[in-house]
């Protein structure tokens, strides 16, 4: 290392002692140059240990966050340092970086920052710090921040705290924090300023920042652009390529007529981070399909409805089956909180905001959300068609095929059933019995497993019985069945018979003749009833699977005729348990056997 190089670092930390107490540090001192790593060694000892290697691929990437900020006046010297942002240009979120959520105040979390002003455009950009949350003064929007601190690892990569050489710059009023810039050596050997970055957690005292007082700074060397982790996400880091903060348009967006606007483009990008290839093109074929029950309804866009938020609200409903909408709540209620945070953060209105949670929150609720705004029962009306085909036939020909031919279903309706199940079985109380996860959940269980609404009327505990029509005693188990049927037979109870079929039950009256449904059932068995038949029926085997059960029985009939014989036979009927508990016939066949 050369040695201007090393007087230069031990000068900026403030000395030869504190150097001795502060040196670890990772920095790339120029875009071609040498890596120079110190590890806690005596200066005479970081000649040994400099490495050497080709950066031109690899740079350093460094926090802004204290740039942004100013210690908060009034506090004493033994308060906790309080740094305040310069809102609404740059604001801090401290949030859980594995959920993507607001740590509590007091809690300690990783920072995210948006700067957005004439010279600089950084959203939405999870910070390599974390921090305790602090509650902002009265007017400043969104976190402020104290006790920062680097994380120890970003990605799969370590991140070093290293001590860097100031320029002298004045100091900012309010007790801003000074601004460090990072020199850098260029290809000829010449000093240059790079741009300002922030300081860390000292506190300054003085009209400048020539005190030569250590300035910690988390920096982390990148791997070439083939190698390195992804840009990380609103809700956490991201698996997939990098990527610009926003993401540009695709080419189907033009294809599609697909709003472009900044939050629109935003959100896509949000949403392509976040879920899987088969939600989003759900999401995209949503809103086009929204977008076509609209026009069929003479409404247009920018007049009758907000078109980027039908957009947004379609693109966003996924997001509950994310990983960083996977909260405890229905997927359909974290899906529209993470939605509205992200809008939130970027600026967009309430009034606006609570629409597309509205939008998010309802998709799954036909009959609700088309009692809400317009934007709401639009994007309901369209991922109801892209599921479940309702409205198809109202499509204008050729739309669908054009969206699969561009944006492919991959058997869309069973791939989100499955994500959905898959959730609710990780978080059981996400998924509330008489929700649609909840319906999904019932249908992968054991039998019994999880309750249907008559199952949450039977545990209630009020003791409440069927009323009415259905208050006829119901078959407790599959053998009951039989034993109500000679009851009814007997007493000559034609709606009581009737009463053990299912509405669209079958029935074999005699040898070849098959009889579905009611109508017909209780025909045939009000003939049975005037021939003055009896009929006793013996348990014969039973098999019975969940819901479903095979029953065989030994009928034995005596006619009424002075001369007539009882005759025996082995009858087959198959059961299914009902929602109150009662079993009924689906398939009655005294012949089969």
């Amino acid at each position: 290392m050369p040695d201007d190089l090393l007087a230069t670092a031990i000068e900026a930390a403030g000395g030869q002692k504190l150097w001795n107490t502060l040196c670890s540090l990772t920095i790339d001192v120029s875009s071609g140059g040498p890596l120079w790593a110190m590890k806690g060694w005596p200066p005479s000892a970081t000649f040994d240990q400099t490495v050497t290697l080709n950066t031109v691929d690899e740079r350093i990437k460094c926090t802004m966050i204290l740039a942004g900020a100013q210690s908060r006046a009034g506090l004493s010297e033994d308060d906790p340092v309080n740094h305040d942002a310069q809102s609404p240009y740059i604001t801090f979120s401290v949030i859980d970086a594995d959920t993507g959520r607001p740590v509590p105040y007091d809690e300690r979390g990783q920072v995210v920052m948006n700067h957005i002003s004439r010279t600089m455009f950084v959203p939405n950009n999870l910070e390599r710090d974390t921090t305790m949350r602090v509650a902002g003064p009265e007017g400043q929007v969104g976190d402020s921040v104290s006790e920062v601190k680097p994380v120890e690892t970003f990605g799969s990569e370590a991140v070093i705290e290293g001590v860097i050489r100031t320029t002298t710059l004045s100091q900012p009023a309010s007790g801003t924090q000074g601004l460090v810039a990072i020199d850098t050596l260029g290809p000829a050997g010449e000093y240059r300023d790079t741009q300002p970055r922030g300081d860390h957690q000292h506190r300054r005292s003085g009209a400048g920042l020539d005190e030569h007082r250590s300035h910690a700074l988390r920096s982390e060397v990148m791997t070439p652009p083939s190698k390195r982790l992804a840009v990380p996400g609103p809700g956490g880091l991201d698996e997939r390529e990098p990527h610009p903060m926003t993401d540009p348009a695709p080419g189907f967006f033009g294809q599609l007529s697909l709003p472009d606007t900044d939050i629109a483009l935003k959100a896509y990008a949000f949403a392509k981070r976040a879920t899987p290839a088969f939600i989003l093109n759900h999401s995209i074929r949503s809103y086009v399909f929204a977008r076509a029950h609209a026009a069929r309804r003479g409404l247009r866009p920018g007049t009758d409805y907000d078109d980027e938020l039908v957009f947004v609200s379609c693109i966003l409903h996924g997001i509950g089956l994310s990983e960083q909408g996977n909260g405890d709540q229905r997927f359909e209620v974290d899906g529209a909180d993470t939605a509205a945070a992200f809008l939130r953060q970027h600026g967009v209105e309430q009034r606006r905001v609570a629409i597309a949670w509205d939008a998010i929150a309802l998709h799954t609720s036909p009959g609700i959300a088309n009692r809400k705004a317009t934007e709401v029962a639009m994007t309901q009306a369209g991922i109801a068609t892209d599921i479940i085909g309702a409205g198809r036939e109202n499509l204008p020909a050729g739309l669908a095929e054009e969206l699969h031919a561009v944006l492919p279903r991959a058997d869309l309706a069973y791939a989100l059933s499955d994500a959905v199940r898959v959730q609710a079985m990780g978080k059981p109380q996400k998924a509330n019995p008489l929700t649609f996860a909840g319906v999904l959940l019932r249908h992968h269980l054991p039998y019994g497993a999880y309750p249907g609404w008559y199952d949450l009327i039977g545990a209630a505990g009020w003791g409440d019985k069927p009323v009415g029509a259905t208050a006829r005693r119901r078959a407790e188990t599959p053998e009951h069945v039989a034993t109500l049927f000679t009851e009814y037979l007997e007493t000559a109870d034609l709606d009581g018979l009737v009463s053990l079929y299912e509405p669209n039950a079958y029935f074999v009256a005699a040898p070849g003749l098959l009889l579905i449904g009611t109508v017909a059932i209780r025909e045939a068995l009000q003939q049975m009833i005037d021939s003055g038949a009896r009929v006793r029926l013996e348990p014969r085997n039973i098999r019975r699977v969940d819901d479903l059960a095979l029953v065989s029985n030994i009928a034995t009939v005596t006619e009424t005729t002075p001369d007539a014989k009882p005759i025996s036979y082995t009858t087959t009927q198959i059961l299914r348990r009902q929602p109150d508990g009662g079993w009924l016939l689906i398939l009655d066949d005294p012949f089969f056997g």
